[in-house]
């Protein structure tokens, strides 16, 4: 778990909220007879019908894939989403979602297993089209949430020295863009 920035007591009462988050899971879990991946799924779902669509960090880690198929991939396989909705959010062409979602399916055919450690991304560090979706994604995780370029690397499973570049380019390119 990354606690950069957090004092010890920030720290303490974190892992204390985390503690009572996982009673309540264990909870619900035994009382549904449900997994630790289906009550996720099942989260991810309910916040995608609110209207706050997030992807789990794990669906990066395949290096097969594109950013961009795997968030595409995630919303259409694990949260059922119709394509028009997946565009909307990601403030792309519906036909090339479809061409992406294609993409990603033949290339991983399976739908996603989540797995830890997990960082929940909002989709809209993805919408803008400007930026590349590694650019989007490592400075959202350095800015947003002040992690280091050897974490992110570790928890995409990409090189550091890529995301370095990525983030650095991505702040460049937005920069030029204002």
């Amino acid at each position: 778990m990354v606690h950069s920035n957090l004092s010890e007591t920030s720290i303490s009462n974190l892992d204390r909220d985390l503690d009572a988050i996982n009673v309540f899971a264990s909870n619900i879990m035994d009382k549904y007879g449900m997994t630790y991946d289906d009550l996720l799924v099942q989260m991810a779902t309910l916040k995608s019908h609110a209207k706050v669509s997030v992807v789990p960090s794990c669906i990066f880690r395949n290096n097969s894939l594109g950013f961009m198929e795997a968030v595409t991939k995630y919303l259409k396989e694990n949260l059922s989403m119709k394509y028009v909705k997946i565009a909307k959010l990601l403030n792309r062409n519906e036909r090339s979602v479809w061409i992406t979602y294609n993409k990603a399916r033949k290339k991983q055919p399976r739908p996603f297993t989540l797995d830890k450690p997990n960082i929940w991304i909002p989709i809209s560090v993805f919408k803008d089209a400007g930026l590349g979706p590694l650019e989007s994604l490592s400075i959202y995780l350095k800015d947003k949430l002040d992690m280091e370029f050897i974490d992110i690397a570790k928890l995409i499973n990409r090189n550091n020295k890529s995301i370095w570049a990525c983030y650095n380019k991505g702040k460049k390119r937005a920069k030029e863009g204002l």
